[in-house]
């Protein structure tokens, strides 16, 4: 299986949207959505499809994202919840931490002395 190097982002643009009460946002308007911001990277575009598997997956484990009912009849995309918000990248305590220590490391190996401007060779 291919790995999706845009998906993070797709959903990031979906949360988004899913977040904004000021409009309705059906199938199309999403895949627009997530074109625009795309081609802001220099990215390639995805089809509808692609964005009906973003849904399905956003709804499934471990998102388990839910759209207003209401709305998902007339097909408009928002969540039951407006305050929600989706945690794309979750991080525990024991992650963060290593993490903060290989950014130190990296930071000693391959800063200058203030630890100002990192020189990597």
């Amino acid at each position: 299986m291919p790995v999706d190097r845009n998906k993070m982002l797709r959903y990031q643009v979906l949360n988004t949207c899913f977040q904004d009460t000021s409009r309705h946002y059906h199938i199309g308007d999403l895949v627009d959505s997530c074109n625009r911001e795309l081609r802001r990277y220099d990215l390639r575009e995805v089809s509808k499809r692609t964005v009906q598997l973003d849904l399905q997956t956003l709804q499934a484990e471990p998102y388990n994202v839910e759209f207003d009912p209401d709305l998902k009849e007339q097909n408009i995309y928002r969540y039951a919840d407006t305050s929600y918000n989706l945690e794309l990248l979750k991080l525990t305590a024991p992650d963060r931490d290593a993490l903060t220590r290989t950014i130190e490391v990296l930071r000693r190996r391959y800063s200058d002395p203030d630890e100002q401007n990192p020189q990597w060779q």
